[in-house]
């Protein structure tokens, strides 16, 4: 009897002690759980920063905070115009003030005042300079420029285009191009008049410069080729004449050596 007390006695030790492990480990689980939950959460506070609250301020207030900042924080500035907030004044930030940063914040600032664009002027066959001067005075416009232009198609002295016709402010350079009327070798009905001889002479990067400017396509016709004593050699020494439409062939000769200028000379 005395043999089975004992053995029951050192059971019940056994199964005490084994409740006594698993508590122990419990309690070492919880105690490592909330050792790691805290040093973490010191960890984040010692990385974190508490961010002020920088709108109406000036810009130069942001950098100096963003100066003092830990390693691995940063502030990102991003410039834009606004239509009432006055130049380096901030007017967003990513992170709400009072608000806790780990990483970065985005602090945007105004550009400047940005008035809204001016409308240009619609350019009919009835636009005249003054109008286009009471626009400009109505709209503040001080940098504006003339230009005339040979035109065709519109009457002297009135406007042909403005540039440019958007984006328009008070300090954009505005340009207006205004007719002269045709140029000489431009009739009233937009064809080209071509007197004859007017060319000679010219060299033929030249005439095909000028043809080219006038609407019309420059071909050497060898044909047409012939001497002169008035000529230098290699130069035009004919071309075609008459009223001609844009697009149309104008065709030329050069002169040859046997009795060119250059020959002579």
């Amino acid at each position: 009897m005395d043999e089975d007390r004992d053995f029951l006695e050192e059971d019940e030790d056994s199964g005490l002690s084994g409740k006594l492990n698993i508590i122990l480990i419990i309690l070492l689980v919880v105690i490592l759980g909330v050792a790691g939950f805290f040093g973490v959460k010191m960890l984040l506070d010692n990385r974190s920063v508490t961010v002020p609250d920088f709108l109406g301020k000036n810009k130069e207030v942001a950098v100096e905070w963003c100066g003092s900042l830990k390693e691995g924080q940063s502030c990102k500035f991003e410039y834009e115009y606004t239509t009432n907030i006055e130049e380096d004044t901030i007017y967003a930030q990513s992170i709400s003030a009072c608000n806790d940063m780990t990483d970065s914040i985005t602090i945007t600032v105004s550009k400047g005042i940005k008035e809204p664009d001016i409308v240009a002027p619609v350019i009919t066959e009835n636009t005249a300079v003054v109008d286009i001067q009471a626009w400009a005075l109505e709209n503040g416009i001080s940098n504006i420029e003339y230009v005339e232009e040979n035109s065709a198609n519109v009457g002297k002295d009135m406007v042909i285009r403005i540039e440019p016709v958007a984006g328009i402010t008070k300090n954009t350079k505005v340009t207006i191009y205004v007719s002269k009327g045709p140029s000489e070798s431009e009739t009233s009905d937009g064809n080209i008049e071509i007197k004859a001889g007017t060319y000679v002479n010219m060299t033929v990067s030249e005439f095909e410069t000028k043809a080219k400017s006038l609407g019309l396509v420059p071909n050497h016709n060898t044909s047409r080729d012939d001497t002169s004593s008035t000529v230098t050699k290699g130069n035009i020494v004919w071309h075609g004449s008459g009223t001609y439409e844009k697009g149309e062939t104008i065709n030329y000769g050069i002169c040859t050596c046997n009795e060119c200028l250059a020959c002579i000379i």
